[in-house]
C-alpha cells in the first residue's frame, strides 16, 4: 500500500459537512506525494440565503486547516463562491486569507474561470444540480467574467447529500442533455457531483472538453503549487499546464 504524507505538497480543503464525493474524487487525482487535507462547514440547503452565510462559516475551517500547514487552501464549494456575482470568488479568498496565516486560498469558481481559460473556451453549456434561485447567479457570474453560457440546465435539487446521491450515469445523462453544437465544452458545476470517472469517456462521446468542479479546482491547485504532472483519465485538462 502506498501512502501520501504530502512530502511534495499538502492541499488543505475546505468541504461542505454533507458532501460524500470530493475526498475521493480528489484523492483519485493527487499524484504521489501530494496529500489533501479536509475541514468542513455545514450547509443546511443550497439556497442563495445559505450559500450567502458559507463564506464566514468557512473562517473557522481555514484556521483549523492553516494549523496544518498546507501550501494553499481550496474553499470547494462552487455556488458558495460564485453566488454573489463576479469577483465575488476574490471576496472570499481575501476574506478567508485574513485568518489563513499567510497561506494563499483559492475558490472553486475561480479555478473554473482558469480551466476555460487555459482550454480557450468562450462558449459553453452549464450543468448543474441546482434550483433555479442558484442557476441564475451561475449564469450571471461566469457571462459578467466574459464567458457565454450559451445553454443551462439545472436537476433542481437544494440539498447537498441529495446532489451528492446522483451516479455517474445520472450526471453523464445530464452532460448530453445540456450540451449543444455552439458550445465548445460543457461544465459540470458542484464539487459534490460524481464526474471524475466518466469524464474521459464523455469527452470522447461530445467530442470536446467537460470540465468538472473537483477537475477544475484539484488541477489549480496543484498548478499554484508547482506541481505540473499529467493526470491521467480524469480528463483533458489535467494533462494541461495553467495558461493563466
Amino acid at each position: 500500500m502506498k501512502v501520501s504524507y504530502g512530502t511534495r505538497g499538502i492541499i488543505g480543503v475546505i468541504n461542505i459537512s454533507s458532501t460524500v464525493n470530493l475526498e475521493p474524487e480528489f484523492t483519485a487525482m493527487a499524484p504521489e506525494g501530494v496529500a489533501v487535507l479536509t475541514a468542513r462547514v455545514p450547509l443546511p440547503r443550497t439556497t442563495p440565503e445559505e450559500l450567502m452565510k458559507l463564506s464566514i462559516n468557512a473562517k473557522d475551517a481555514a484556521k483549523q486547516l492553516a494549523s496544518a500547514k498546507p501550501d494553499i487552501i481550496v474553499f470547494a464549494c462552487t455556488s458558495g463562491s460564485f453566488i454573489n456575482g463576479a469577483g465575488y470568488d476574490k471576496e472570499v479568498t481575501s476574506l478567508l486569507e485574513e485568518v489563513s496565516g499567510g497561506i494563499p486560498v483559492i475558490t472553486t469558481s475561480t479555478a473554473l474561470l482558469a480551466a476555460l481559460g487555459t482550454l480557450n473556451i468562450k462558449r459553453f453549456s452549464l450543468a448543474t444540480p441546482y434550483i433555479e434561485a442558484v442557476n441564475v447567479p451561475a449564469k450571471r457570474y461566469f457571462e459578467d467574467n466574459g464567458f457565454a453560457v450559451v445553454k443551462q440546465y439545472g436537476l433542481g435539487l437544494d440539498t447537498d447529500y441529495a446532489i451528492g446521491m446522483q451516479n455517474e450515469e445520472q450526471v453523464a445523462k445530464l452532460a448530453h442533455f445540456v450540451d449543444c453544437p455552439e458550445a465548445q465544452g460543457v461544465v459540470l458545476s458542484c464539487t459534490n457531483l460524481k464526474s471524475i470517472s466518466i469524464l474521459e469517456r464523455l469527452e470522447k462521446e461530445l467530442k470536446k472538453s467537460v470540465i468538472s468542479a473537483n477537475q477544475a479546482t484539484m488541477w489549480y491547485a496543484l498548478r499554484k503549487i508547482g506541481i505540473d504532472d499529467e493526470i491521467k483519465n480524469a480528463g483533458q485538462l489535467m494533462l494541461l499546464p495553467c495558461r493563466l
